[in-house]
């Protein structure tokens, strides 16, 4: 948020106080938006500048005399595009990272395998009935839930005694 006085003053100075009828149609929209606080926000701004480019066209000449006056317009668009690839390997390798994490918390958090299953239910109930299965990971899984919690009260008295 920025304040619209400033905001006003910021364009007109840009413009060496010579704003011209264009300009000015885009400081009278832009004061559509306010409400009675004075204040601007980004997405009011950015509006106005997608609607009214030319309120904003030192700040653009400034740009393109920079990158024809520096490096030039060659290595600058090389330069963004290096920038933009980095930017999405970066984004790539986070991705991937996340998923390595959230499959290695899935085997983490896989209490019961397949195999405990196929001890517990045997294999002829294990391959006839594989209905079953789930039920049997939903015991196992309550029963390790269980001693959780007898080895948390077992911590709790472990304590006490000491």
């Amino acid at each position: 948020m920025c304040s619209q006085v400033e905001l006003r003053h910021f364009i007109e100075n840009i413009w060496n106080h010579r704003i011209n009828t264009n300009v000015k149609t885009g400081l009278e929209w832009l004061d559509k938006f306010d409400h009675g606080e004075g204040m601007v926000s980004f997405p009011q701004l950015y509006a106005t500048q997608r609607k009214f480019p030319m309120v904003f066209d030192p700040l653009y000449q400034l740009q393109v005399n920079i990158i024809n006056n520096t490096l030039g317009e060659v290595w600058w668009e090389s330069h963004k595009a290096n920038l933009s690839d980095i930017k999405e390997k970066r984004k790539a390798e986070e991705l991937k990272a996340l998923l390595e994490k959230e499959k290695a918390e899935e085997r983490a958090n896989e209490v019961v395998s397949d195999e405990m299953i196929l001890n517990r239910m045997g294999y002829l109930r294990y391959y006839l009935m594989p209905w079953q299965r789930e039920l049997e990971k939903q015991r196992i899984l309550k029963i390790a839930a269980l001693e959780q919690e007898l080895e948390a009260m077992k911590e709790k008295r472990m304590e006490r005694a000491y």
